[in-house]
C-alpha cells in the first residue's frame, strides 16, 4: 500500500510539473522553487574553517545541526590530521 501511494504521488507530481512547465507563470514558479531549494545552506565552523552544507530538506538540516554530536570520534580523527 505504501509503495502504491508513493507511485501515485509521483505520477501526480510529474503531471503537475509537466503542466506548470507549459505555462510562463508555472515555469517562473518552478524556477523560484528550485533556486530556493538549491540556495538553502547552513554553515559549520570547525578549526577556523567554515564548512557550507546545502540543506534542501529536513534530514539534511538535522544532520548539519547535529554535526558535532553525532560523530565525535570521526571529528577527533579529522582534527588529528597534519597540516599538509
Amino acid at each position: 500500500m505504501k509503495n502504491f501511494i508513493k507511485k501515485l504521488i509521483d505520477i501526480k507530481l510529474k503531471i503537475f510539473v509537466r503542466i506548470f512547465t507549459r505555462l510562463r507563470l508555472g515555469r517562473y514558479f518552478l524556477y523560484k522553487l528550485n533556486n530556493k531549494i538549491i540556495s538553502e545552506k547552513k554553515s559549520v565552523d570547525i578549526n577556523n574553517l567554515k564548512l557550507f552544507f546545502y540543506v534542501p530538506n529536513e534530514m539534511n538540516r538535522f544532520r548539519v545541526n547535529t554535526f558535532f554530536t553525532k560523530e565525535p570520534e570521526t571529528l577527533a580523527w579529522i582534527n588529528g590530521f597534519k597540516k599538509n
